[in-house]
């Protein structure tokens, strides 16, 4: 039996479950076919792929391992974070055995399709949309035993030209789906499953590049349906941590309410998180999902000004959404993540001043889970439509997420913009003049808001809370700081970008302190630095005891003993008696008794 390969999305900072490409799966291995799932992720994660701070190399290392299963079949699910990736991959596997059989997947692929078969001859067919009506039939295509025009669903290619066959209509109800095989996964050990709540948004933002893929249709699994996964889960693998995965998961309030009531009817005393519009949100629903169990809630905000909202197609009432997130707050346990952008074409400077106000009153509510991304013109969007032929390269590294770049990548990123949209933007005066905000933002308000809090708030007192102000004074010392990391070019050298996330972090740690010794105060120099500096010897202490924190919080779990084993070494390096008191105090907190510590001078 000919093996089928089906590679998840690469994503090199996450691991999370595939659950397209794990449904796709789960039917063909239901029909006796012989499939394997790669999580690359993990399989890089856990060393089974030897992980290299190259982008290249790393490819390399991942054209080895796939080439070493001897696949027949090989399908790729492509986001648009890593479709140049896939298509490295891809393209170096077929140069080395040509025989094989490769189909791309996903939302990237199904609004690229024509573009990337023009482009890249070495893919053989392209799925577009929900794959699991035609997933059997693509199989049998490629395996000679059915013609690729009888196949709906699909794009290929026919000597010079780019068939595109009729498309499956979507699937009418998501409960007939397979319930997932998560034994064909490389790993389940984890304390949150995400769970495939349903799909789709019913709204129309004009810089969303789901609704293509979902054509705007609004579907939720049903309830009995979503309790049966969630028992599943519980009973198989112990996992009591649920995330729900969907665009809209309270679109339906009524839904949402009967979800709520059932948890709490069942008394399975699980804890979970989804995805929800503000506006959907009000006091009593509120209640009712934390009562069931629901900690954490991202909320996509995008824009404070009134004017954006409705230009985006966004349409929240701004009023409404201050009052829901001052209500919010009261959950202390419950995790908040809001979400911002900037750089809209129409997008003027008081526009983005409306925006950091909310964000520097979210802030002051007590949320710290912020983040702020210039817009990225995603294929098959209204704005990328309207401007797609305005498109410039980036130079900056403000979306780290989505630079996932090498050398061997640049001239496809430049030959082909349309493919690559992610790696470019709209030149606005914002996007000009601002382009490092979501690292001033995302890395040293929020990301030092825990460490600095006492120096941040003199700070946001000494700007007048004004979030440009102080954007625009610390910008030169950011700028000076990230020229020794940062080239100013994506494209001039390989970048170590899976330590990008390590990186920022430490530029914007430095940061703080280059600009609190060289930003003149005036009168309250003095003042802020004596405040920065007994914060900056309070979190290196507390560096040192949050290593043993982890240590005593996790020395039950035998997956990491080797982690444990490999931090207990660095405690010879502490000889502070003060910090071997806290110690005591937390073994003694966790009933450690067993664990001893031997102490020398």
């Amino acid at each position: 039996m000919s093996k089928i390969l089906l590679i998840a999305p690469i994503d090199f900072n996450e691991h999370t479950i595939p659950n397209g490409i794990l449904n796709l799966a789960t039917i063909l291995h239901h029909d006796n076919y012989d499939v394997e799932i790669l999580e690359l992720n993990y399989l890089i994660e856990t060393g089974s792929i030897r992980k290299s701070k190259l982008v290249s190399d790393c490819i390399e290392n991942i054209v080895n391992f796939i080439m070493s299963k001897s696949p027949e079949i090989i399908g790729f699910s492509c986001m648009c974070n890593d479709y140049h990736i896939h298509i490295m991959v891809s393209e170096i596997i077929k140069a080395r055995n040509p025989k094989v059989k490769i189909f791309f997947g996903g939302p990237q692929a199904s609004v690229t399709a024509i573009d990337t078969l023009k482009a890249f001859l070495h893919i053989d067919l392209i799925a577009i949309g929900e794959g699991e009506l035609s997933i059997v039939d693509i199989i049998e295509g490629l395996l000679g035993n059915k013609e690729y025009r009888q196949i709906k669903g699909i794009a290929y290619k026919c000597l010079d030209n780019i068939i595109v066959n009729e498309q499956h209509e979507l699937l009418p109800e998501l409960d007939d789906l397979l319930l997932p095989n998560y034994k064909l996964l490389n790993n389940m050990d984890y304390l949150k499953l995400s769970i495939e709540a349903g799909r789709g948004c019913p709204f129309n933002c004009t810089f969303c590049s789901t609704q293509e893929f979902w054509k705007r249709k609004f579907r939720l699994k049903s309830i009995d349906r979503i309790l049966l996964e969630i028992e599943n889960a519980i009973h198989n693998y112990g996992i009591y941590m649920f995330e729900f995965v969907h665009d809209l998961f309270t679109a339906s309030r009524i839904k949402t309410v009967e979800f709520c009531n059932r948890l709490l009817k069942e008394d399975l005393k699980i804890q979970w998180s989804c995805s929800a519009r503000i506006d959907t949100l009000d006091e009593e629903l509120i209640d009712l999902m934390y009562e069931s169990g629901c900690r954490e809630i991202f909320l996509g905000i995008e824009t404070g000004s009134a004017k954006m909202q409705k230009i985006t197609n966004k349409n929240l009432k701004l009023d409404d959404v201050k009052d829901t997130l001052c209500y919010l707050s009261k959950y202390k346990d419950m995790v908040i993540k809001l979400s911002f952008v900037y750089c809209f074409p129409a997008e003027t400077e008081e526009d983005l001043k409306d925006t950091l106000d909310l964000i520097s009153t979210s802030l002051k509510i007590g949320y710290s889970d912020i983040r702020i991304h210039s817009l990225l013109p995603f294929v098959g969007t209204e704005i990328y439509n309207e401007h797609k032929d305005e498109l410039i390269l980036r130079n900056s590294q403000n979306t780290c997420s989505y630079t996932h770049f090498c050398e061997a990548a640049s001239k496809k990123i430049l030959e082909y913009p349309s493919l690559f949209s992610q790696f470019y933007y709209i030149k606005t005066d914002i996007s000009t003049q601002y382009n490092n905000l979501s690292l001033f933002i995302n890395y040293f308000i929020v990301g030092n808001k825990m460490i600095f809090k006492k120096t941040l708030e003199l700070l946001f007192d000494y700007f007048g809370g004004d979030l440009l102000r102080f954007y625009n004074a610390f910008n030169i010392t950011f700028e000076n700081l990230s020229n020794d990391i940062f080239d100013g070019s994506i494209f001039k050298t390989e970048e170590e970008y899976f330590d990008r996330s390590k990186l920022l972090q430490k530029i914007m740690l430095s940061s703080i302190g280059k600009f609190m010794k060289t930003y003149n105060f005036k009168e309250y120099t003095d003042i802020f630095l004596s405040v920065y500096t007994l914060e900056m010897k309070m979190y290196e202490f507390k560096t040192n005891i949050n290593i043993f924190e982890t240590i005593v919080n996790t020395s039950h779990d035998g997956h990491i003993i080797k982690k444990i084993n490999l931090s207990l070494e660095d405690l010879k390096l502490y000889k502070d008696k003060l910090l071997l008191n806290e110690i005591k105090i937390l073994l003694k907190r966790k009933n450690q008794h067993q664990i001893s510590i031997q102490y020398s001078k």
